[in-house]
Order: C-alpha cells, then structure tokens, then sequence
C-alpha cells in the first residue's frame, strides 16, 4: 500500500521563489508558461505553495475580480513538480484556493487551460469543475459583460474555460 503524503498548503513567501521558480520551468513545456508563472509569484493576489516534508512541490497563482455585483475567483495559474503530480497536491491546493475565495465571499471559481492540455482538463474535471463554452456565455450576457469576463479570465481561442460554483 502506497504511503499517504502530508501535504501542507500555506501562502507563499518571497523565499519560496527560487524553488517555485524552478518547479514551474520543470512543469511548464512552455517557457512563455514558465515566465509568466515567474512573474505571477510576486504580482498575483494570493499565492499558495503546497509542501511536502517543508519542501515547496506545488503552487497555485489567484486572482479575484467582480461580476455582475459578485466576487468571483480564478486560478491564474496551477503547477505542481512533476515528478509529484498524480499525488494529490494539485486537488489540496485547488481545495486551499476554494476555501481562500469562499472565506472573501467568493460565489464562483474559474479557471482556463489549453484545449490541447488533456491532463489539466481531466485534473479540473476531477475537481468538479464545469467546461463552460463561451457561446453559452455569450448568451448569458450581454457584449460588454461577455468581453469583460474573458477579459478577466486572459481567455484566448484556444482555451477552455471552468467554472465551478462555491458553495
């Protein structure tokens, strides 16, 4: 029987970099990805890194923004090390991140990946998380507002984008 991993989610410190730095360029197999994630550590709202045995595994980059007079959250961006991954740490720092937009008042959560990125889509299925087409968006809301939530989600046209309703 495989051993249970104690996996600590806390928020990150300017100490972390360095090694949050290199897991992302590990995980990334874009180095856009990777610089982007770089730059997020210090500029994000929130940033949790997960540990395992104190040392940093995983990190998850959020932002918040508002909707039609609510809060919503959004995964800026999710890596965990590879050679961690499949472990739970992922799924430990999506439930830390929930629980940090639930206690700010939060009502949604969103979050977008690459239509080709298969393992993130399953990840964010697993989770619980709705695949939203943003011709279903579209018709929920006005130009304005629909141009306005992309905006806020960084969506481009080969994302996909998930939601999922805190509850």
């Amino acid at each position: 029987m495989a051993k249970s991993l104690k996996i600590k989610v806390r928020s990150y410190r300017e100490e972390d970099r360095e090694e949050a730095s290199r897991i992302a360029y590990r995980a990334f197999n874009n180095i856009l990805d990777a610089k982007w994630v770089t730059w997020g550590l210090s500029s994000c709202e929130k940033v949790l890194v997960a540990e395992v045995d104190e040392k940093v595994v995983g990190v998850v980059e959020l932002e918040s923004f508002w909707f039609k007079d609510k809060l919503h959250g959004y995964i800026y961006y999710i890596f965990v090390d590879p050679i961690w991954q499949r472990q739970g740490i992922g799924s430990a720092l999506v439930r830390e991140a929930e629980f940090y937009f639930k206690k700010r008042g939060a009502k949604y959560l969103w979050a977008t990946t690459g239509k080709s990125n298969f393992k993130v889509r399953k990840f964010f299925e697993k989770n619980n998380y709705k695949n939203v087409e943003p011709k279903e968006l579209r018709k929920r809301y006005s130009r304005r507002e629909f141009k306005y939530l992309l905006w806020h989600l960084y969506y481009w046209s080969e994302d996909v984008i998930y939601l999922k309703k805190l509850e």
